[in-house]
């Protein structure tokens, strides 16, 4: 089969399509920073309210933590929490300190963990 002649007025060879290219390259980046902005901040007018809310609550939880840890210094020392304290280390036998840390928290907790779904697990009879 013979080729056939290539015409003068080829659009192809004869013109180039950068400009057009270019124009369209730069309308799509321009597209995405539009999308891009209208999701993270365009459509979510409540972000200000959130961060400032976020500040505030976080400021008030700060000073109910001092508040409390102030009324539990508050309630360790008194005379009727160290009589129930030490009531309660006499019925299980074993002294309790006042906070446990470290591994022997986590053996204690193992330990009801395992006690209390066993009972639970159990039938009866």
């Amino acid at each position: 089969m013979p080729d056939k002649p290539i015409p003068e007025q080829d659009p192809i060879t004869s013109k180039s399509y950068a400009a057009h290219y270019l124009i369209a390259t730069v309308l799509l980046i321009i597209t995405l920073f539009w999308a891009l902005w209208d999701e993270a901040w365009g459509q979510r007018p409540w972000k200000a309210f959130q961060g400032e809310w976020r500040t505030r609550y976080s400021a008030f939880l700060n000073t109910a933590r001092s508040k409390s840890q102030t009324s539990e210094k508050d309630i360790e020392s008194n005379s009727d929490y160290t009589v129930l304290k030490k009531l309660g280390s006499i019925r299980t036998g074993k002294p309790r300190s006042s906070s446990p840390t470290g591994a022997e928290s986590n053996l204690t907790s193992r330990n009801w963990k395992r006690r209390t779904t066993k009972s639970a697990m159990r039938r009866p009879k």
